[in-house]
């Protein structure tokens, strides 16, 4: 019975395992930047929230929501 992996190596013969393209590892980028801006995330912690308002990103205090501009993730 074979497996496809040899005993005394470590990882996949032939290399690398890819499962996603260079193209779809960039719209998963993408797509998680365009959410922490649009969408924004909820920070229940009020010095994390004095950090980013300082850093430059959009804060409701009140609601403890963030919006983190694509730069500040880059």
């Amino acid at each position: 019975m074979s497996s496809g992996v040899k005993r005394g190596r470590s990882g996949i013969i032939g290399g690398q395992l890819e499962i996603l393209t260079n193209d779809q590892l960039q719209d998963i980028d993408n797509a998680a930047k365009e959410i922490l801006w649009r969408t924004g995330v909820i920070i229940p912690n009020k010095e994390t929230l004095g950090v980013l308002d300082k850093a430059g990103c959009v804060v409701d205090h009140m609601k403890e929501r963030v919006w983190i501009p694509r730069y500040l993730v880059d």
